[in-house]
């Protein structure tokens, strides 16, 4: 029997054996038995059949794979043991081929038992498991990255008929609590919510320290207006964290060279462009700089739609008579505050 052999019986759990034509004719000589007829008949003898089982001793003396219990019928007859009528492995040469085993020379061996690919399949997902667990452990996703991932998905909308708030991360806020702060408070605002929508982005606009100051404010704002466009917002809302004090800018979808605004303070009217525009506002104290961010959001507004246009005029109405809100009417005309001189 050569090595093949022995593994694939071994793994297939193979119940035939072969016996060994020259130990079957010494335990028949040992016994006094002359022919294979004869044996046959004292098996039916022995187990009280009324035909000898002829066919049975003709396919273990021509060495042909049987069962282990046909095996031990022909020994009793002999009055040996089974095993010691079993084929060795020096007397394999002219072994017979078994039917169970695979004759391909390609297949060195079968596929694994059940229970033990079920066994591996277990090893393989607890290893799995723990790869991912390392993986996770080494690079956690923070949160600014995750909201990105949610904007990649599923891109900030305001909602239609509303004027729409954008509110962009701080610089410099790496717990959140600016945009988290302004959009609460635009969304509780009973006087803004029949006319706002608030949105608000993962995109943290910085202005840097460059060489030239001017063209990276002109950068920053154009990303702005783009960002504005892709939410359908009509004001922007960004700035910095500076401890406790948040300094808020806007961008509004204004070009850069038409955000003069008439400011009306003390009688007097001050022209402030929109780019140079900063609130301070502290935290847990806003004071007034809170109305002063929500009157500037609603006035620098520039809606394309008429219908737009006349929301917008409603939530000035509305918001103006609150106590300590900069005056912003100008001509009582908020479409044209823009557009004055």
């Amino acid at each position: 029997m050569d090595e093949r052999t022995k593994i694939v019986r071994k793994r297939l759990r193979i119940r035939g054996v072969c016996a060994s034509r020259a130990k079957l004719n010494r335990a028949m000589a040992d016994a006094g038995i002359k022919t294979q007829a004869a044996l046959a008949e004292r098996i039916a003898d022995l187990e009280g059949l009324e035909s000898a089982p002829k066919d049975l001793v003709n396919r273990v003396f021509r060495g042909k794979w049987v069962e282990p219990s046909s095996l031990e019928r022909v020994a009793r007859a002999l009055n040996v043991a089974a095993h010691t009528l079993y084929l060795s492995s020096d007397e394999s040469g002219d072994l017979p081929a078994n039917p169970a085993i695979p004759t391909n020379p390609e297949i060195v061996a079968p596929p694994l038992p059940a229970t033990t690919r079920g066994r591996w399949i277990t090893v393989g997902r607890i290893g799995l498991s723990l790869l991912l667990t390392a993986g996770l452990a080494i690079y956690w996703p923070s949160a600014r990255q995750i909201c990105s991932i949610k904007s990649f998905l599923y891109r900030p909308h305001g909602t239609q008929g509303r004027l729409g708030v954008l509110i962009g991360r701080f610089e410099n806020d790496q717990d959140n609590l600016g945009q988290s702060y302004l959009a609460a408070v635009f969304r509780n605002d009973e006087r803004l919510a029949p006319y706002v929508s608030v949105v608000t982005t993962c995109q943290c606009l910085v202005l840097g320290n460059g060489n030239k100051p001017g063209a990276a404010l002109r950068a920053l704002r154009a990303r702005g207006r783009e960002l504005l466009q892709s939410s359908s917002a009509h004001i922007l809302l960004w700035g910095r964290r500076d401890g406790d004090l948040l300094e808020v800018h806007f961008i509004s979808s204004r070009p850069d060279d038409d955000t003069s605004i008439p400011l009306i303070l003390n009688d007097d009217v001050l022209p402030i462009h929109e780019a140079s525009l900063q609130i301070p506002m502290k935290f847990g104290w806003p004071g007034s700089s809170l109305a002063d961010i929500e009157a500037l959001s609603l006035n620098l507004m520039q809606p394309q739609r008429l219908s737009m246009r006349r929301l917008q005029r409603r939530a000035i109405a509305d918001y103006r008579n609150r106590p300590g809100v900069l005056d912003m009417s100008g001509t009582g005309n908020p479409a044209q505050i823009a557009h004055r001189p």
